[in-house]
């Protein structure tokens, strides 16, 4: 990976980090305390080859641990060995894992861990070595470029609960994996939280005005306006596949609960009837039948949205690449 500063030389980069974190130092509350970072409404605590995190809010909890796993309070279990891994939490809050080189026997194990949340960011090393070794409070630009996001997955209202990219919610384990786990590796996707590429676009911003705001007609300033109404979509198709599969969960408890020891329920239970109380129509299904179908057409929207964002994310970084290098040198020129 090519990172920005490589790119820049350098310089002109390592100028706007240091400028961005000194202005955002205590606004978005990345502190640790021992081994035991709080960041938001989570406390993350770092241990040797293992990595908690709790939402003080709502009592939530997941874990990854070991060669590596990830566990969630409610049961759902995955693990990965070469990809990063990228956990995007609600309220904003990012985090990148990278697992160590396979050892002999083919293992890895946690080897980094970034933080990141509006301005700032924290790195983690050395987590399975001598660790962890915990760094500084810095940018977030700078923690997010240091690594590819590998597999992504995002979280909905509660952090126990993950989707991968194409919208699927990640449950329980997966019989024909390793493990009995969810396989993580090769399962792509794109974080909504890309900090390294908002640095980007505020010194390129930069560059074209003097270091005022970019006007309204700036490219790069209508693409992320575009990539911001894609990801609020995004967010909503989530809630709507949030929502689908919770009546669906408790339909399925509904069902479980019937009469006599049955598995089914009784005949007049209304969630089979529609509003009015006209009953079942013949051949649709019922509710089940109507919450299957929300559920893919949540999906099916979660895919087209993300498959917009890859598009506009990749003609950005097309455009950076062939057009970073120069106006970095601008901003040098003019900042000096």
């Amino acid at each position: 990976m090519t990172t920005i500063g490589e790119r820049s030389g350098g310089g002109v980069m390592r100028a706007a980090v240091q400028e961005n974190c000194r202005r955002g130092h205590g606004e978005d509350g990345i502190r640790r305390n021992g081994n035991v970072i709080t960041v938001g409404n989570y406390e993350i605590t770092i241990e040797k080859d293992r990595m908690a995190v709790r939402d003080k809010t709502t009592g939530k909890e997941f874990s990854v641990w070991g060669d590596p796993h990830l566990h969630t309070g409610d049961g759902d279990r995955a693990s990965f060995t070469d990809d990063n891994l990228t956990l995007d939490l609600p309220g904003g809050v990012k985090i990148t894992l990278k697992p160590t080189a396979k050892d002999a026997n083919g293992a890895s194990w946690i080897d980094q861990i970034g933080i990141m949340k509006g301005k700032e960011g924290m790195l983690v090393s050395d987590v399975h070595g001598n660790g962890p070794v915990f760094g500084g409070p810095t940018s977030s630009a700078e923690v997010d470029q240091a690594h590819v996001d590998g597999t992504v997955l995002s979280s909905g209202r509660e952090i126990d609960d993950f989707h991968f990219a194409d919208g699927r919610e990640m449950v329980g384990g997966d019989a024909n994996g390793r493990w009995g786990e969810h396989a993580l590796d090769g399962r792509g996707g794109m974080s909504r939280l890309d900090f390294a590429k908002k640095l980007v676009g505020d010194v390129l911003g930069g560059a074209s005005t003097g270091g005022a705001k970019p006007k309204s007609g700036d490219f790069y300033e209508r693409l992320y306006a575009v990539l911001a109404k894609l990801e609020k979509l995004k967010d909503g198709a989530l809630a709507d596949l949030e929502d689908a599969t919770g009546r669906k969960e408790a339909k399925e408890a509904k069902k479980g609960t019937g009469g006599g020891g049955s598995v089914g329920k009784p005949a007049d239970d209304p969630l089979d009837k529609p509003e009015g109380g006209g009953g079942k129509a013949p051949g649709n299904g019922g509710e089940t039948g109507n919450v299957e179908a929300d559920i893919a057409r949540a999906q099916g929207e979660i895919q087209r949205i993300q498959n917009y964002i890859n598009q506009v994310t990749q003609l950005i970084s097309n455009m950076v690449a062939q057009e970073g290098q120069n106006a970095l040198r601008i901003v040098g020129n003019i900042r000096s």
